[in-house]
């Protein structure tokens, strides 16, 4: 050590190019029953890699990993060697830390060797594990040099172990394959049945939603005829019909999501919603009506309908709570399609009407 100059690097050369140190863990002949301790130094001490090295051998069995120097520091995604993680002391690799990687917080003298469950549920259920497994099936699968199981399950423990399956290993990793497969063909038939029956129960649902509202939309045409005549309306939508106004010029625009399904306007209660163009008439005297379809009594009604000035205000919506506004009609057991109800709404004159909006699962709208 001293001869060569005091070099590191030329002592740890010369360590690992040694004999003893290039030895397999695994005793020969009698060596185990002679010495178990390994104080001969016949076999090699098994011994714990550090969290970086885990990290690296498996990318280098995936065939992902980017051996380049240069780029200076990276993300804990990277395909690069750990060596150069950027290490951010309150946003750390929470790989490298379960694997017992020092906390740059305080002065680590002798690195923590642990074993914990979380460990292995680390290497079970980590997504960046997870992909890794990905890459090491799909390079193996990829290779045409590869044409059966056993060579294919050779190859991987030449890969990740550097060396070869012995033959209960290559009769385990067949039996595991085997399973597998037969899981993978149960789920596809179960998909395949539940993807049947989801049609079926739509085409019931259909069947049983037209009639309905039909219905509804009779019983109010009646209630009209026998009401006192009042505003006329100059706007109306009917979402068997499209998104049009069936009055006037105030025709819908669907966005967030929404969508026209069935004969009904379909919003998912976040985002979706259907805004109407700018109305040239003023509002008054006003009546905003809708019917509705919730899917339970547990949803909140939000704005129904809501009139907004041009600038974002709004003046005037229906935005009680729907289980305290609306008369819900449920069916009987052979089919319930959740809540119905009409809601309408009556305001005295005041500010301007520009802009029409719907803002939650709605059948029919009017603007008077």
């Amino acid at each position: 050590f001293v001869a060569e100059g005091w070099s590191i690097k030329k002592l740890v050369r010369e360590i690992t190019l040694t004999r003893t140190f290039q030895l397999a863990v695994n005793p020969s002949g009698n060596a185990g029953n002679t010495d178990p301790e390994n104080r001969l130094l016949a076999r090699a001490n098994v011994r714990r890699l550090e969290a970086e090295a885990i990290r690296d051998a498996m990318l280098q069995a995936s065939g992902s990993l980017d051996r380049s120097p240069l780029g200076g520091s990276d993300n804990a995604d990277s395909n690069r060697r750990s060596l150069y993680q950027r290490v951010i002391r309150n946003r750390l690799n929470p790989f490298l830390t379960v694997m017992d990687a020092p906390v740059p917080t305080s002065t680590t003298g002798r690195r923590d060797v642990t074993n914990v469950p979380a460990q292995s549920l680390t290497m079970m259920n980590d997504p960046f594990i997870l992909s890794l497994a990905e890459r090491f099936a799909n390079r193996v699968k990829e290779d045409e040099n590869l044409k059966t199981v056993e060579a294919q399950v050779d190859a991987m423990f030449q890969m990740a172990l550097n060396r070869a399956a012995t033959p209960d290993e290559l009769k385990g990793a067949k039996a595991f394959l085997g399973d597998a497969d037969a899981q993978v063909a149960r789920a596809k038939d179960a998909l395949l049945n539940a993807n049947e029956d989801i049609r079926n129960i739509e085409a019931q649902l259909s069947a049983l939603r037209e009639p309905l509202r039909k219905q509804l939309l009779a019983k109010r045409k009646e209630g009209e005829e026998s009401t006192v005549a009042g505003p006329k309306p100059f706007a109306a939508w009917d979402f068997s019909k499209g998104t049009k106004d069936q009055l006037g010029q105030a025709h819908l625009s669907l966005e967030g999501g929404a969508k026209v399904e069935g004969g009904a306007l379909v919003l998912d209660g976040k985002r979706g919603f259907a805004r109407s163009h700018p109305l040239a008439k003023r509002l008054r005297d006003k009546t905003l009506e809708a019917w509705v379809q919730l899917s339970d009594l547990g949803q909140k009604g939000g704005g129904v309908i809501t009139v907004q000035r041009r600038d974002g205000v709004y003046f005037d919506s229906k935005r009680e709570r729907a289980a305290e506004k609306f008369k819900f009609h449920r069916r009987d057991a052979q089919g319930d399609h959740g809540p119905r109800g009409h809601a309408t709404a009556c305001r005295p004159a005041h500010g301007t009407r520009s802009t029409s909006k719907t803002n939650e699962s709605e059948k029919y709208a009017r603007a008077a």
